[in-house]
Parts: C-alpha cells; structure tokens; sequence
C-alpha cells in the first residue's frame, strides 16, 4: 500500500513488502548475505536482527562506497532470493506514490526475474498522467501491460470476489 506520505522517503513503499519477504526468508531457513542484513536493517529499522551492530550500519552507509546502485543490488538479491524459491504475485496498491527509489528497485526485479514474478498496480485514473511519466521505461522495455478497470459498481465488485483465477492462468 502506497500512500501520498511515503512519495518523499526512499524505499518507505518497499517496508510491508520487505517485512513479509524477510519473515519468508526466515520461516524457510534461506540466510542471507550479513551486508545485506546490514543494509535492510538500516533501510528498514523494523528488520533489524537484535544482533545488529549500530554502529556498523552507520559506517556502511558513511562508506564513500555506498550508493542507491548498491541497495538496489541488495533490495534486488534478497527478493531473488524468494524467487529462485518460488513464484510471487506482488500487488502494488496505488502505485502513482511509490518513490523513485523503490521504483528503480520494481524495474531491475521485473527486469531480472519477469518469469518467476507477476506485479500488479492500481492507480487511480486521475493521476494517469503522473504514473505515465514514471512508467515510460517500464513500457519501453515491454515489462508491463496496462489494462483500464473503470471503478467498479457494487455489483461488479460482488461478482469480481466471486471469480476465482486459475493457477495455470498465472502460469
């Protein structure tokens, strides 16, 4: 879920989804790397192992070294981590306040693991506009396809929970 609060904070879109993709990682014993736990630790203090050494983000992130490039990296290895697992539907609830940073993140997962992962997106019609901008490389590279659902009436609502999607459409 994004929402209009989270548009001017790195990564703030990212922090459920990382949240459940960490608790995954856990629940199936899949470790990894310690700068990795260092970064989202930092990222995302919620995720932040009781064995964490403050000190040590701190000076991670001061490193000349550090950069947006690495989080993604990171960002990016820990999702292919639960991919190489399993397939994942990800939803992104009005996607048109999602940061550029967590954008950039989206691009190189969609782009590195298309097959094994589905990202669907709502945005409201009257920010069109803005999510095109932020999309046109997304569209460029053929990694998404749009399709216009106007608001649905409470009839259409009932019978859309109704339908059930086969694990073979997904596929």
């Amino acid at each position: 879920q994004c929402n209009q609060a989270k548009t001017n904070y790195a990564y703030k879109a990212l922090s459920n989804i990382f949240t459940q993709i960490m608790n995954i990682l856990k629940v199936n014993n899949i470790t990894i790397p310690a700068l990795w736990q260092t970064m989202i630790s930092y990222i995302f203090p919620l995720l932040a192992d009781n064995s964490d050494n403050i000190h040590q983000q701190e000076t991670l992130m001061q490193d000349p070294k550090f950069n947006l490039t690495m989080v993604e990296e990171c960002l990016c290895g820990i999702l292919g981590k639960l991919l190489m697992q399993r397939k994942v539907v990800l939803f992104v609830d009005d996607i048109q306040w999602m940061d550029k940073q967590s954008l950039a993140v989206l691009y190189q997962v969609l782009q590195m693991y298309k097959q094994r992962l589905l990202c669907i997106a709502a945005c409201h019609s009257e920010y069109s506009a803005q999510i095109e901008k932020n999309m046109y490389s997304f569209e460029r590279n053929e990694m998404i396809e749009k399709i216009l659902v106007e608001r649905f009436t409470k009839e259409e609502t009932f019978e859309f929970t109704q339908y059930n999607i086969s694990a073979k459409q997904l596929t």
